[in-house]
C-alpha cells in the first residue's frame, strides 16, 4: 500500500541477538557468544563487558536474556543474512535500519550487502540499476569516524548521526 502511494519502506532490522527462549538459540547454542567475560563474570553490554571496547562490544549480551549471535560462525551468519533477505523479499520493503551495527562483525554487513545487490537491488532489462537496497545504520557513538567507517559501497549507505544529534541537544534544547 505504501508503494502505491510513491512511499518507500524500511524495516527496523535487529540482527544482533534473539531471546533465549527463542528455537534458534535453542536450537544452535554454539552460534552465539557464551555470556561470560572471560574472568568468570556475565557480559552484560555496560556490566561486566564494555560498550565500546572492540573486543567485548561484539559479543557482549544487551541484557541477560538476549544471547549475542557470534557471526564468527559462517552458519550463524548466513542463517542470519538469508532470515534478512527473506524479510525483504516477502514484504518487498525498500531497506532496512540495522540495529546496534557497532556489535556485530563486519563480515555479517559486508555478505548482506552483497547478498543484497544481486538478490535486492533493482534493475532495469539493460542491466542498470535503477534502486539499490537501502540500508542505514545505528551505530550509537560519539565518535564520527567510527560511524564513517560503516558507510560505504560494501556495507551501508548512511548512519545516524548521533555526535550532532548531542550537539543540537546540548545547543538547542539544553541551550547550553
Amino acid at each position: 500500500m505504501a508503494h502505491d502511494h510513491e512511499l518507500k519502506v524500511i524495516f527496523d532490522y535487529a540482527m544482533n541477538h534473539v531471546h533465549e527462549d527463542s528455537p534458534v538459540y535453542a536450537n544452535n547454542p554454539g552460534w552465539f557468544w557464551p555470556n561470560d567475560n572471560g574472568a568468570g563474570g556475565n557480559c552484560v553490554c555496560g556490566s561486566g563487558c564494555s560498550w565500546d571496547d572492540p573486543t567485548q562490544a561484539k559479543r557482549c549480551w544487551f541484557t541477560d536474556y538476549l544471547p549475542d549471535f557470534n557471526f564468527t560462525v559462517d552458519e550463524a551468519r548466513d542463517f542470519s543474512v538469508s532470515n534478512a533477505l527473506w524479510w525483504a523479499q516477502q514484504t518487498g520493503a525498500d531497506g532496512f535500519r540495522l540495529d546496534a551495527v557497532k556489535h556485530i562483525e563486519d563480515s555479517w554487513l559486508l555478505d548482506l550487502r552483497a547478498r543484497s545487490s544481486t538478490d535486492l537491488d533493482k534493475y532495469d532489462g539493460q542491466g542498470n540499476l535503477i534502486q539499490r537496497f537501502y540500508m542505514v545504520g545505528e551505530t550509537f557513538t560519539g565518535d564520527q569516524g567510527q560511524i564513517a567507517y560503516y558507510v560505504g559501497q560494501d556495507m551501508l549507505d548512511g548512519q545516524f548521526d548521533f555526535p550532532i544529534r548531542t550537539q543540537l541537544v546540548e545547543k538547542v534544547l539544553m541551550r547550553q
